[in-house]
Order: structure tokens, then sequence, then C-alpha cells
């Protein structure tokens, strides 16, 4: 039975320092996308001349926004070791949209990954400011894969 008391303590915690750990890669990908920019003479272009940016961007906020709504549930389950809400039905619901976040996750990392790996391989090379402005992109685009595979931990925990 101490063992069980464990384990369930041990899951908890695990969950909780997850959705955490979650919450900050998704701000540290916002910010680093938010402030990336490159001045190219009387031109100067951010994040929101692609389409797939915006949409990486869309991604981590609604992220941001749902792992802020789960944390409070989290930590209650942590201290408490039960869940808030104790409704079978509706944690089928909140597992079901950590899988569905996830996988909205992915099509972000997806989406940022296959634009700025096409475009440094057709342009990057040639403008050193154009080069540094897509690796600033890879780079918080990485941090939104590390968001998804920490959800994805915290799907197959739950499960």
């Amino acid at each position: 039975m101490a063992k069980r008391r464990m384990d369930i303590i041990l899951l908890c915690a695990s969950i909780l320092m997850l959705r955490t750990i979650t919450f900050i890669f998704l701000i540290i990908s916002i910010v680093i996308l938010t402030t990336d920019s490159i001045d190219l003479g009387d031109t100067k272009g951010t994040f929101k001349v692609v389409h797939a940016y915006r949409y990486v961007l869309s991604v981590a906020v609604i992220g941001c926004a749902y792992t802020l709504l789960q944390l409070p549930f989290a930590t209650y389950y942590a201290f408490e070791e039960k869940h808030m809400i104790r409704d079978d039905l509706l944690l089928g619901f909140f597992h079901f949209a950590d899988l569905v976040v996830a996988l909205l996750f992915a099509t972000g990392v997806g989406a940022g990954f296959g634009i700025t790996v096409e475009a440094k391989i057709y342009v990057g090379k040639d403008f050193k400011e154009l080069d540094d402005f897509l690796d600033k992109i890879l780079i918080s685009t990485g941090f939104l894969l590390g968001a998804t595979i920490t959800l994805a931990i915290i799907v197959l925990l739950k499960k």
C-alpha cells in the first residue's frame, strides 16, 4: 500500500513539473519569436511577414493559455493526491484535450521547421542577416518542440 501511495505522489509531482516546464518552453518560444527581427537597409521584417510564423506564434499562445488553465488542476493533484474534479467523463475530456493540444503543438513545429529549413536552403546562406533571423526562428520552434515532447509525456503518464 505504501508503494502505491509513493507511485501516486511521484506521478502527481511529475505531471506538475512537466506542465510547468511546458509553460516555460512556450513563454521562451513566444519571447524569441516576437523579438526576432531583420533589418535589410530600408526594409525591416519580423515574424509577421510569413503566415507560418504567425501560425507558430498562435499555437504557442493557445498552448500558453491552455497550460495556464491546467496548472491549478495539476497543482491541486500534486498536493492533495486526488483530482479536483472526480467525474470520469471530465477527466477523460482533460486527457483528450491534452492529446489534441499536443497534436496542435506538433503542427506548429512542423510549420515552423518546414518553412525555415526551406528558406535556409534557398536564401539563408547568401545573406548573413537573414540567416541569423532564421536561426532565431529555429530556436523558437525548438522550444515549441520541447513543449510538444513534455505534453506528450504528460499524455503517456496520465493514461
